[in-house]
């Protein structure tokens, strides 16, 4: 199967954060996240009633996350992860604004549903298999997702590997790059002369050539 090469996969700042959190509240395994265990690190209550998914929260206040008790224990961890960016990092009642907020507030959410749910550092743990959908299938047992999102997720980790193979590839040809020589100011000056020299010589033969026709 293809290989990830996980050392390449480069960790945005949001992140970077969600795993020192997980890390210091005692999350090192898929087992341990839970919607209770994040919940709890948060500070968010979750309600679970018959109705949509939704979260509710006010700065500097409470934070609720609705979810639908008629969701198979998947769909839930998923739309706990989705609903969580919510008070995490947005602002403003999304119901009152403009539709092109909504839907960036969603994408947003999407993303980092992705990140939270399977972070990389846990993503990472999880042993190869010898056929790629395999792989799949014992990150989807792992983490208790479906297979469609925990493949969401690996082509998010595999964009960021190429991505970052690509930007590595650049700074290499750029080190690469042959210098500018420090010339010293008697050497410019030389430099200069021979310069104005061959001006003046290509100036003198257009003249002399111009006059010959």
């Amino acid at each position: 199967m293809r290989t990830l090469d996980f050392h390449l996969y480069r960790s945005t700042d949001i992140e970077i954060w969600l795993t020192n959190l997980y890390k210091y509240h005692g999350i090192f395994s898929p087992s341990d996240l839970t919607i209770k265990s994040v919940s709890e690190i948060f500070n968010i209550a979750v309600n679970f009633y018959s109705g949509p998914c939704f979260a509710e929260w006010e700065e500097g206040g409470y934070s609720l996350i609705f979810i639908n008790n008629k969701m198979s224990d998947e769909e839930q961890r998923m739309e706990f992860f989705h609903e969580l960016c919510h008070p995490l990092r947005h602002t403003g009642i999304q119901g009152n604004m403009p539709i092109m907020f909504q839907e960036l507030q969603e994408a947003q959410a999407s993303q980092f549903q992705l990140v939270a749910s399977m972070p990389i550092y846990l993503l990472s743990e999880i042993q190869p298999e010898r056929h790629w959908q395999d792989y799949i299938h014992s990150i989807a047992e792992a983490f208790h997702y479906p297979v469609d999102f925990v493949e969401s997720r690996l082509q998010q980790v595999i964009a960021r590997i190429e991505q970052e193979r690509r930007d590595r590839s650049i700074r290499i040809k750029q080190t690469n790059k042959p210098s500018i020589c420090n010339y010293s100011d008697e050497t410019m000056k030389i430099l200069d002369r021979l310069s104005n020299q061959v001006a003046e010589r290509k100036l003198n033969y257009s003249v002399k050539r111009q006059s010959n026709l």
